[in-house]
């Protein structure tokens, strides 16, 4: 067996870059499976720009956080009813502020 020591931050960088890779989401069946409904939104999920997270009409709940990977990112969400459950779904304006776009 061959051992490599590996530097902490260096351990820190790839263990980031391989989350925010996986986060990211742009189809509704990166958010839950097509048949689930209704699809139940937990945690975050963070949505690329310009995506369309189309659920046809399935109802969609939301108990986490939909928002933008960018600031002054916008995306849309369509479902058959879309109810917010101690969730929120946010855009960040281009200061990092609120100010993106979303389209329901």
């Amino acid at each position: 067996m061959h051992t490599v020591p590996l530097r902490p931050g260096l351990a820190c960088l790839v263990l980031l870059a391989s989350r925010s890779a996986a986060a990211a989401v742009c189809t509704a069946n990166d958010v839950c499976s097509p048949t689930a409904n209704p699809c139940t939104i937990t945690g975050t999920k963070d949505v690329d720009a310009g995506c369309v997270l189309d659920f046809g009409a399935r109802a969609v709940v939301v108990s986490g956080t939909l928002q933008s990977t960018a600031p002054g990112g916008s995306f849309t969400v369509r479902a058959g009813t879309l109810t917010l459950s101690g969730g929120r779904i946010r855009a960040i304006g281009t200061s990092g502020f609120a100010g993106g776009n979303l389209t329901l």
